[in-house]
């Protein structure tokens, strides 16, 4: 199951791509990602920490690998109870000061209520991108 969403922020690629590359800054946008430790020895991969639900006090731990380049992030989970999550970023700087990033979820084998799981993850997205603005008006 693959879905996509764009969104438009103010801003350019040099101040975008580090939010979204280092996911130690990215945990801070993020509301249910609370810590994101960088692996030591294994280059550009984190162990994520997460609390996919506030009302519940269950994390979940799992790790992710960020490749990338100038204008695309690649984020592969694993550690996760289905097979394969595949999160990608492409960003096109649109304007001077305006950056399109199309966000990319994909969600590999049968999972019961994969649905909702793709809709709290868009919601996540959501909530992250607004932070993202918000953090950028600041810089």
């Amino acid at each position: 199951m693959i879905k996509s969403k764009n969104y438009l922020i103010d801003g350019n690629l040099s101040q975008v791509v580090p939010q979204l590359v280092d996911l130690s800054i990215y945990a801070d946008l993020h509301p249910l990602i609370f810590k994101a430790i960088k692996k030591e020895g294994v280059e550009n991969t984190y162990d994520i920490h997460e609390r996919p639900f506030t009302w519940l006090s269950i994390n979940i731990k799992y790790s992710a690998s960020v490749t990338h380049n100038e204008s695309s992030i690649k984020y592969d989970v694993n550690g996760l109870p289905f097979p394969k999550v595949v999160i990608k970023y492409e960003l096109i700087e649109k304007a001077e000061l305006i950056v399109e990033i199309a966000f990319n979820i994909q969600i590999e084998g049968i999972l019961p209520g994969k649905v909702f799981l793709m809709n709290k993850m868009f919601k996540a997205q959501d909530e992250l991108m607004l932070n993202l603005q918000n953090k950028l008006n600041t810089i």
